[in-house]
């Protein structure tokens, strides 16, 4: 999890959701002539496109198809848009919605079929974009920026300037997918220079140049958005994460608090705040703001006051407040299940047979029935009680479980394989899975993860690669194959754009911050190095992978006390085993005084 509350995996698409495809009329001109027709702004799939209004005899059936897509009946959507079609057969846009809706089914060849049709009747914007997405399916990436420029140029900002918004943000997506971090960003300028009131330019621009180390310009960006929109939560926020990830703890701290005050105490804000006050060593002020904000209120808010407590390291509160919850009599089944597995995170560390009798004391009834046995199996697997998980995972096995979960369970049956040193059983349980589910990001990652532990590094950036065939802007992708070609130093070059840019997808996270300052470091880059590591360690002070890489940075640089400084405070992290066994070995050789090449006062490296 980032800083700024996002999981490196969790990346949100700059042109669009590529799940719901949620779209609703704004304006529509019911009574258009179709020979004549009057312009139409839509939202397609979180993007706005102009078209020309439909023929009013088709109104009803694009009408009911938006209803449709909003409730994710795709196939009843399609039938409403052929159906408008009878009335309007040479709508360029109807061809195109068509399209988008197939590829939200998969049907890539269908999706083309309506593309061309679409733009073989007009070149319209909607039609290349489609065209675009079809493209990117197919991780024809050169081809899809070639469609998304076409459809960027094509859209007017004085006739159209949200349609031409939506071309841009969708173009520099997919230079970003491409790897072209300039194109992006020089996509992103243009547009601010265009729309000088948009602020999604600015921050997502911020996040480019954040992963070109462009920092001044990250903040002059920000501060843009917020000039714009005062009340712009996620500009307020990245930009005091950006001061903390810089060593500005002062100002750091005007802005999480400018930003509590704007959100008028948003729980969520309040513990983006409480986060940084922790890492600040502020714990007082961060209990003082947990006290105030987070001691009143109902169900609706009980677990953003827990979050509020945890985030200020007051657990013995959050516990408090669920346990006074928990144990009222009016409380429904579900929210109690839920309750437990909070309450069994909370002292998980401290006292693993309470949580554990927590996560078994969930009903079968319950939703979350499922997940709070994964949770017990993965506390037995870490207690050494392999037999006592498989007996639970042979309970969960019984009943089909539901689709979100499913992947979890083989992981998890393949933890328990490794566990008992049979690696090759793991592997065999994850590679049926992933033949039946070849998209899971989930399965993939694990195998890859597998791969990578049994020293199997091409296997594991295969894995890797087959998902950024499926998702070439999956953050959490892109950095775990970059992270593991420039830990092993290879294809460098492609390791770091790759990393930087899972950064602009999902800007402030630490460990991403962290992926690209150690890919600088293996390419001999100590300057950028020292700014990206310096920056993550600021977010994750406490990480042993990131005090690692520090360490190294600073005996490559011949500060060899920081470094065996840095050393010391990783082991005293309890880093996993492989991890452990490395830094030992770094630790002997700072204490035996043998050195690394050094660098000269200009960054470059020395002896090489």
């Amino acid at each position: 999890m980032n800083p700024c509350g996002q999981s490196a995996g969790a990346r949100a698409s700059w042109g669009g959701a590529t799940g719901a495809l949620a779209w609703a009329l704004i304006t529509a001109c019911a009574t258009a002539c179709a020979t004549t027709p009057a312009t139409v702004s839509k939202i397609v799939a979180g993007k706005v496109i102009v078209t020309r209004a439909v023929h009013p005899d088709a109104y009803e059936h694009v009408a009911r198809a938006q209803l449709y897509q909003q409730e994710e009946r795709w196939e009843q959507a399609i039938d409403e848009l052929e159906r408008a079609l009878r009335f309007d057969r040479d709508a360029p846009e109807i061809h195109a919605e068509i399209a988008e809706i197939e590829l939200e089914l998969g049907r890539l060849d269908r999706a083309e079929k309506a593309a061309q049709k679409s733009l073989s009747i007009e070149e319209t914007t909607s039609g290349l974009i489609a065209l675009g997405h079809l493209r990117q399916r197919r991780n024809d990436l050169a081809g899809a920026v070639v469609a998304l420029r076409q459809a960027a140029d094509r859209a007017s900002f004085e006739q159209s300037g949200d349609v031409a918004s939506a071309a841009y943000l969708e173009l520099a997506d997919a230079q970003l997918e491409l790897l072209d971090l300039t194109g992006a960003r020089d996509t992103l300028v243009t547009l601010a220079d265009e729309v000088p009131a948009s602020t999604v330019a600015r921050v997502r621009l911020a996040g480019v140049l954040w992963s070109l180390g462009a920092m001044s310009d990250v903040e002059r960006r920000l501060r843009e958005a917020i000039t714009i929109e005062p009340n712009h939560i996620e500009a307020l926020l990245t930009l005091a994460w950006l001061a903390t990830a810089n060593g500005q703890v002062e100002v750091a701290h005007k802005r999480f608090s400018d930003a509590l005050e704007r959100a008028e105490g948003a729980l969520d804000v309040a513990a983006a705040f409480a986060r940084f006050l922790m890492l600040a060593g502020r714990g007082g002020e961060a209990a003082e703001i947990s006290d105030d904000l987070a001691s009143n209120g109902d169900d609706e808010t009980l677990l953003d006051r827990i979050e509020l407590f945890r985030s200020a390291h007051r657990q013995d509160r959050a516990l408090e407040l669920l346990r006074t919850r928990r144990g009222k009599s009016d409380i429904a089944e579900d929210f109690a299940a839920r309750l437990d597995l909070i309450a069994a995170d909370l002292v998980a560390d401290k006292a693993p047979h309470e949580a554990l009798a927590l996560l078994l004391r969930v009903p079968k009834s319950a939703p979350s029935y499922t997940l709070a046995r994964l949770r017990a199996v993965e506390l037995l697997r870490l207690g050494d009680k392999a037999g006592e998980a498989r007996k639970l995972l042979a309970e969960i096995d019984k009943d089909p479980p539901s689709d979100g979960l499913r992947d979890d369970i083989v992981v998890a049956h393949a933890g328990l394989d490794e566990k008992d040193k049979n690696p090759s059983a793991a592997l065999e349980r994850l590679g049926k899975a992933i033949a039946a589910r070849p998209k899971s990001v989930r399965l993939r990652l694990a195998r890859a993860a597998l791969h990578d532990r049994m020293g199997r590094v091409t296997d594991a950036l295969a894995e890797a690669e087959a998902l950024l065939v499926h998702d070439p802007g999956s953050a959490e992708a892109l950095n775990f194959w970059g992270f593991l070609a420039a830990d092993h130093k290879i294809d460098l070059p492609r390791a770091k754009k790759r990393i930087q840019a899972a950064l602009a997808f999902d800007p402030g996270s630490g460990a991403i911050l962290d992926s690209l300052g150690w890919a600088h470091l293996q390419l001999g880059e100590v300057k950028e190095a020292t700014l990206f590591l310096g920056q993550a360690g600021r977010l994750e002070p406490e990480d042993p992978e990131i005090l690692g890489h520090l360490a190294a940075l600073h005996e490559r640089k011949g500060e060899l006390a920081l470094a065996l400084q840095h050393v010391k405070r990783a082991l005293s992290q309890t880093p996993e085993p492989p991890l452990r066994d490395r830094l030992e070995v770094m630790r002997r050789r700072l204490e035996s005084g043998d050195k690394v090449d050094k660098v000269d006062k200009t960054g470059k490296e020395a002896g090489k």
